[in-house]
Parts: C-alpha cells; sequence; structure tokens
C-alpha cells in the first residue's frame, strides 16, 4: 500500500511538471512578475527550465541573459549571448544588451567594436552607439576622442541632453583654470568718480584640496593699488569643507593691509549651512564679520539665506541677503537673483565702504560657457545706498568675468 502511495506521488508530481512546462506562456509570465519584483534568482530558475526544455527559442535565452545581467552575474549572461551571437541572434535589441554586458564587463574595447558595429548596422538609432562609444572612451581616459564623438550628435536627438551631461563630466575632470575679471562701480545722485578694479586668477584642483592664487588691482580716489591672495578649500568629509582666505597689500588705501578668512561648509542632497568669519585690517580702521549662510535644494533651483554681522569702530551692523539660483547641470551653468538689504557692500574695498548706513542691493549673477573650456560670467547689481545719514545715491557695479579651463 504504502509503494502504492508513493508511485502515484510520483507520477502526479511528474504529471504536474510536464503541465507546466507545456504551458511555457505562464511560466514566462511567472518569470516576467517575479523580475518586476527584483525576485531574479526565482526568474532565473524558472527560465533555465525553459531554456532546457525549448533550447532553439533564443527568445527565452535572451531573456535568461537579461536575468543574469540584472543579478549582476555578468559572464553567465556573457557565455548566454555571446552563443546566441555566433548562431546569427544579431538584432538590434541583442545588440544592445550584447555591448550591456561588455561594457559592464569594463572590457571597452570589444564594447567599442560593438559600437561601431551599431552605428554600421543601424543608423537610425546610430545616436545611441555614439553615446555608448563615448562613454566607452570615457572609462578609457581618452577624454578627448569621446568629446570628438560627442560632437556628432545633434542637438534635436533624444539622446542630446545625456550627451551634453557626460560633455560636462568630462570637462569637470580638468584640474587647471586661469581667470581674469573686470569690475566698474559708477555713483549717480551725487555723482562719484568711477571705481575700477580687475584681478587675475589661477586655480589648480587636487584631490583633497583646491588652491586659487589671485593678483588684484584696484583704482578708485585717483590711485592705484594691488593686492595679493590665496583661498584654500580643504575636504573635510564627504560632504563638507573649509574655506581659507589670506591676503595683503601694499598699504595704500584702496584695500585692507591683509585680510583674513575662514567658514565650514556642510552640503547633503537638499540642505546646506555655513559658519565662518572675515577680518579686515585697514590703516584706519578694523572690521570683523561674522557670516554664514542656509540653504535648501529645490531641483534644479537653490534658495539661500545668508547673514552678516559686522563690527566697525565699536559699533554693530547687520546685512541679510537671500540668493535664488537655477543650475543647468548638464552644460554646467547657473543664473542667479541676488537680493540684499544692509551695509555690507558687493566688493570689500575701502574701510569707509562700510560706513554707510544701510543699502538696499538687487543684481544679477551669470555664468555659462562659451565654448568647451571657456566660461563667461557677467554680474550686474545696483544699489540705493544711504552713503551717510539721510543722503543716499546710486550705485551700479557691472562686472565680466572670464574662465578657461585646462
Amino acid at each position: 500500500m504504502f509503494k502504492l502511495l508513493i508511485t502515484g506521488m510520483f507520477f502526479l508530481f511528474v504529471n504536474l511538471a510536464v503541465s507546466q512546462v507545456s504551458n511555457p506562456d505562464s511560466l514566462f509570465k511567472e518569470a516576467q512578475i517575479n523580475a518586476e519584483n527584483k525576485n531574479y534568482t526565482s526568474a532565473i530558475s524558472v527560465l533555465k527550465t525553459l531554456n532546457q526544455q525549448y533550447p532553439s527559442n533564443s527568445y527565452y535565452a535572451m531573456y535568461l541573459s537579461r536575468l543574469y545581467f540584472w543579478n549582476n552575474q555578468i559572464n553567465e549572461s556573457l557565455k548566454i549571448i555571446e552563443d546566441e551571437w555566433i548562431k546569427g541572434n544579431n538584432t538590434e535589441e541583442n545588440l544592445r544588451l550584447y555591448h550591456q554586458v561588455i561594457l559592464a564587463s569594463n572590457n571597452f574595447i570589444k564594447a567599442i567594436e560593438l559600437c561601431e558595429e551599431g552605428i554600421n548596422r543601424f543608423p537610425s538609432v546610430q545616436d545611441y552607439y555614439l553615446l555608448q562609444k563615448a562613454i566607452a572612451l570615457e572609462k578609457q581616459n581618452k577624454n578627448n576622442e569621446a568629446l570628438i564623438v560627442l560632437t556628432q550628435i545633434t542637438d534635436n536627438s533624444n539622446y542630446y541632453k545625456d550627451a551634453q551631461y557626460l560633455e560636462t563630466q568630462i570637462l569637470q575632470k580638468q584640474k587647471n583654470e586661469v581667470g581674469v575679471g573686470y569690475l566698474n562701480s559708477t555713483f549717480s545722485n551725487p555723482f562719484t568718480p568711477p571705481w575700477h578694479f580687475l584681478y587675475a586668477q589661477y586655480k589648480r584642483k587636487f584631490d583633497r584640496i583646491a588652491i586659487i592664487g589671485r593678483i588684484n588691482y584696484g583704482h578708485l580716489f585717483g590711485m592705484g593699488a594691488t593686492q595679493a591672495e590665496i583661498d584654500l578649500y580643504p575636504k573635510v568629509g564627504r560632504n563638507s569643507y573649509f574655506y581659507f582666505n589670506g591676503g595683503f597689500s601694499d598699504g595704500k588705501s584702496v584695500f585692507p593691509l591683509f585680510r583674513l578668512g575662514a567658514e565650514f561648509y556642510k552640503e547633503s542632497n537638499q540642505w546646506s549651512g555655513s559658519l565662518g568669519a572675515r577680518y579686515l585690517h585697514f590703516d584706519q580702521a578694523k572690521v570683523i564679520m561674522l557670516t554664514g549662510h542656509l540653504g535648501r535644494n529645490f531641483s534644479d533651483y537653490f534658495i539661500a539665506y545668508r547673514h552678516f554681522a559686522v563690527t566697525l569702530s565699536n559699533n554693530w551692523f547687520l546685512s541679510h541677503l537671500i540668493n535664488i539660483k537655477k543650475t543647468f547641470e548638464s552644460k554646467e551653468s547657473f543664473v542667479q537673483l541676488d537680493i540684499q538689504y544692509g551695509a555690507v557692500p558687493y566688493y570689500f574695498f575701502v574701510s569707509n565702504d562700510f560706513m554707510r548706513t544701510n543699502a538696499f542691493r538687487v543684481g544679477v549673477n551669470w555664468k555659462f560657457r562659451i565654448k568647451n573650456n571657456l566660461f563667461l560670467q557677467p554680474v550686474f547689481i545696483y544699489e540705493w545706498e544711504e552713503f551717510v545719514p539721510n543722503n543716499f545715491r546710486n550705485r551700479y557695479n557691472v562686472q565680466l568675468n572670464l574662465f578657461n579651463l585646462f
């Protein structure tokens, strides 16, 4: 009796198994559901059964290869797809999967070969393979070659935005930057001779720190003066860094005799904050500024509030600044609106600039790429300033900055 029971159960199991395999559509649907739920192990088990029962069905084989790829089993995925490729199953869909698996295996030379095949055989989707070719070149640090390939993707392509993003990622690898700038400040009601300011700087990025050296020249009050500065941006964590500044001048009244600054920055995906101080030692005055900011990201927008608490001649002055910034990450550019109320000037020139009672300031700061490594940054700022009690005047700040990366 026991033997009959065991025999019956065995035949029942066999019949169920046969019925399942004889209904491959339901098994394939089961595998798809498992894959959608990221249960790749179960999906792979089902597809292996189907692939064994229907070895001539290339669709089952390629889907099994895809499942292995999703489950990060690159070698298993590659073996199946190469076998199918030899059999002549070289459709455009299969070529895309083949390329993805090869790229994941870090075989960048083979990945480029597959991209060339895709460009030649499937010209209607060549932009996809141009982008993938540029990615493979970038992975090999062949950045100039990758940039040349990206120029072949037209601006009406579905892959143009991705191409721009990759281009930006490549250009950001540049370690060196030179910049020059000119600022003109003019006054009206009453009129005051304009102020002129020029600078030239060099920036070098290292793994854990960025260093900027800068020479400034200012001409106001009928005299000219120079100032030397250095900025340091050392990283102290994944999302935090310091800013340090030091500078000295030739002792004339245009710039402070020396200046110092320090600020700690902390960032996250949505928030950023900082806290720091500045010290300006003029011939006739000493200025201490306590400052910091709190900002938040809203997708492509960044809104921040910065405060300044300034002490001068034993008096305290407060200033409040709001920045609204729109970034264009794929183009590495931005446009920013600045609104400020308080005594702190746009640029730290002379000591009597801090002695004005109050000022309202509004301006636009715009940075954009002219060419691959060349950026232009114009700044336009208007100030309605109370330069002495109950006496107001207009100040117009117009600045133009040019940067080149290499």
